[in-house]
């Protein structure tokens, strides 16, 4: 059943950025590591990080584009992980980018 939630999330984080070019082949990425020796609880705290990152997706962060084009693959990196040992070291990458969203959204409130 667990598991089940984690997929229904990970179709929804595909839905909202089907159109996206930064998130190309998420659903690839996404089934590949739903799919990987994980454990549940990590893959959970993956994925929740991932949907902040797509509702954050929009926020201005900088005049030049292509400061956010290098950023969501960077974070994106932790869905290529195999093993628990780098998955840390993704996961913080993927938090920070989705802090410096965050921070940008509320600093646009």
């Amino acid at each position: 059943m667990m598991n089940n939630v984690l997929n229904k999330i990970s179709k929804n984080i595909v839905e909202r950025t089907k159109n996206n070019f930064e998130f190309k082949d998420i659903n690839k990425k996404l089934d590949k590591f739903l799919n990987s020796k994980l454990e549940y609880a990590l893959k959970a705290e993956c994925i929740e990080q991932l949907y902040f990152l797509v509702l954050y997706k929009d926020a201005y962060v900088s005049p030049d584009p292509r400061y956010k084009e290098k950023l969501i693959p960077k974070a994106l990196n932790i869905l290529n992980v195999e093993d628990e040992g780098s998955f840390y070291n993704e996961l913080n990458a993927l938090k920070e980018v989705v802090n410096l969203f965050k921070e940008a959204v509320l600093m646009s409130i």
